[in-house]
C-alpha cells in the first residue's frame, strides 16, 4: 500500500466469488511490516510476499516482508544525487495531471510520458482547474491538449474545484490501477480526493497553493494506493516533483519515448544519430516536412542534453 521509509503498509488480498484477487483496505486490518534486508526497494503496487508477527490481539497488526513478486510495470524516476528511486509498481496507467497554474511546461509533461510509454503503462494526460481556462481558448492548457490529442493520447479536462468531468475520468481508470503524476501544485491530492472511496479520502491532506512563488507544496509524503469511488480500480497519489529527469535512460530508449519518431528511426545515415544536427538524419527531415511537431522535437532535445549530467546508481 506505502512505503514509509524503514516501514511498509501491506494489505492481505482475498479473492472474490469470481477467484479475482483484491486487497483489503480496512484500515485496521492492514499490516506494519520490514522488509529483509537483501529485497530491492518495495513501493506502492507491489505484490509481496510476507509472514505475520504472532502479538496479543490488543497490539498493532505486523509482519517481515520475505519475497517481492515479479512486476508487470514499474515507474521510476533518478533523485537529485543520482539514485535511481521506484516510484510505483503494476501500474496500467500513468496520469500526467497538468493545470494553468503552476505555469505548465511542455518539456515537463514529455518527460512524465516519456516515462510512461517505457514503463509498460499507458499514460492519460489530466488538466486539472479547467474552470480557470473555460472562455480562454488561447490558454496553454488548449494548447497543450490540442497537441497530445493529435498524437493519440487520452486525454481530458477536469476541475476538482467544481468537479467536472470527474465521472468521465472514473470510466477511464475503470479495471485499472492507476497514479497521479505532475508537478506539485497542479491539484493532485484535491484530485485524488474526489477519485478514491470516501472512507479512504480523510486521509488525503489537501495542500494550497503558495501565492508567494506560485509553487506547490509538498502535501504527499509518501505514494498511497487508494481503492477508487466507483468501478473497479486502484488509484496511487504521489509525491508531488517539480522537475522529472531522465537521466537513467540511453538515447535510444528516450528516442523511443517519442512515438511519432517511431517511424522514422533506422532511416538516418549515421547509426548514432542524436537527431539534432547531423546531416541525412531522418527525424529532423521529418520536423522539416511538418511530421513531427516542433516543439515536441525542443523537448527530446532539451531531455537529450540533460542525459549525460549525473552518473545514475540503481538503488540496492
Amino acid at each position: 500500500m506505502s512505503n514509509h521509509g524503514q516501514k511498509l503498509l501491506v494489505a492481505e488480498l482475498e479473492s472474490d466469488s469470481d477467484g479475482v484477487e483484491h486487497p483489503v483496505l480496512d484500515i485496521s486490518r492492514m499490516y506494519r511490516c520490514h522488509a529483509r534486508s537483501n529485497l530491492p526497494p518495495v513501493v506502492a503496487g507491489d505484490r509481496v510476499v510476507f509472514q505475520i508477527e504472532r502479538k496479543p490481539a490488543t497490539e498493532k497488526l505486523t509482519g517481515v516482508v520475505s519475497a517481492l513478486m515479479d512486476r508487470r510495470s514499474l515507474l521510476s524516476r533518478p533523485d537529485k544525487f543520482g539514485r535511481l528511486k521506484p516510484v510505483a509498481a503494476n501500474v496500467d496507467r500513468i496520469c500526467v495531471v497538468v493545470a494553468p497554474l503552476p505555469e505548465p511546461h511542455f518539456n515537463l509533461t514529455d518527460r512524465y510520458i516519456v516515462a510512461a510509454e517505457l514503463s509498460g503503462a499507458a499514460p492519460l494526460i489530466i488538466f486539472n482547474k479547467a474552470d480557470l481556462v473555460a472562455n480562454d481558448p488561447s490558454s496553454r492548457v488548449h494548447e497543450m491538449r490540442e497537441l497530445y490529442t493529435s498524437l493519440g493520447y487520452d486525454c481530458i479536462l477536469v476541475s476538482a474545484k467544481s468537479e467536472t468531468g470527474t465521472g468521465e475520468l472514473l470510466e477511464l481508470l475503470d479495471g485499472t490501477t492507476a497514479i497521479l503524476c505532475g508537478q506539485s501544485g497542479v491539484g493532485k491530492s484535491a484530485l485524488a480526493k474526489l477519485l478514491i472511496d470516501d472512507q479512504e479520502a480523510s486521509e488525503i491532506a489537501i495542500g494550497a497553493l503558495s501565492e508567494a512563488v506560485v509553487k506547490g507544496r509538498h502535501t504527499t509524503t509518501a505514494a498511497r494506493l487508494y481503492r477508487l469511488k466507483a468501478g473497479d480500480g486502484f488509484l496511487i497519489d504521489s509525491p508531488g516533483v517539480r522537475e522529472f529527469g531522465l537521466w537513467h535512460l540511453e538515447q535510444a530508449d528516450l528516442t523511443h519515448g517519442f512515438v511519432e519518431f517511431r517511424p522514422f528511426l533506422g532511416q538516418c545515415r549515421f547509426s548514432d544519430c542524436s537527431h539534432t544536427h547531423e546531416p541525412d538524419c531522418a527525424i529532423l527531415l521529418a520536423l522539416e516536412e511538418g511530421h513531427i511537431d516542433p516543439r515536441r522535437w525542443q523537448s527530446y532535445r532539451a531531455t537529450a542534453d540533460s542525459l549525460d549530467m549525473f552518473e545514475i546508481r540503481t538503488e540496492v
